[in-house]
């Protein structure tokens, strides 16, 4: 599958308003392991789009910023929050945001350090899993330059030995490293 190609299903899957992975709440291992953000300000949430989660973060005095690849996901999240949204362009990249919390509309591989700095914690909620190998490969390489020296990553990901095809796409430890 082509870059293009998975854009292109991204935006049909949230044309449908039945995404199975929008929890609809905040995803119970963040909240049960929140204390593990303890002392990393600067949060990002990549592949973030409408999660409950952003909001949990910032509630707790985080800095978070999602990344969102489809322009409605991130806006029908600050809708379902009750956040009034103000919008700018950073470079070529659209930025929502309310208080500490913001969202870029963008692919994730097209975020640099360069352009928004680096984050103390990497809040990956069904982002990895979301994407084909080859493509997995490259947004670890992506992550790893977005992330503060000491910083940490915090990944939910599962491991289904019968599922073979995607997205989700199941890795065990092995495929983590």
């Amino acid at each position: 599958m082509t870059r293009t190609t998975e854009q292109e299903f991204w935006h049909q899957i949230w044309t449908q308003e039945s995404q199975g992975f929008h929890e609809g709440k905040t995803n119970f291992f963040l909240a049960k392991h929140i204390e593990r953000f303890a002392q990393r300000p600067r949060v990002l949430a990549p592949l973030c789009g409408r999660a409950h989660d952003l909001r949990f973060l910032a509630d707790r005095g985080h800095d978070v910023t999602g990344i969102e690849l489809v322009e409605s996901a991130a806006r029908g999240f600050f809708e379902e929050q009750g956040l009034a949204v103000t919008e700018r362009y950073q470079n070529n990249t659209l930025v929502l945001e309310s208080g500490s919390l913001r969202i870029l509309v963008s692919d994730v591989l097209d975020v640099s350090p360069e352009e928004f700095g680096t984050y103390d914690a990497i809040y990956d909620r069904a982002a990895a899993v979301a994407l084909p190998l080859p493509t997995r490969l490259q947004y670890a390489q992506v992550m790893q330059n977005l992330l503060a020296p000491n910083g940490a990553i915090f990944l939910v990901t599962f491991v289904d030995p019968t599922r073979d095809h995607g997205p989700p796409f199941a890795f065990d430890e092995d495929g983590v490293r």
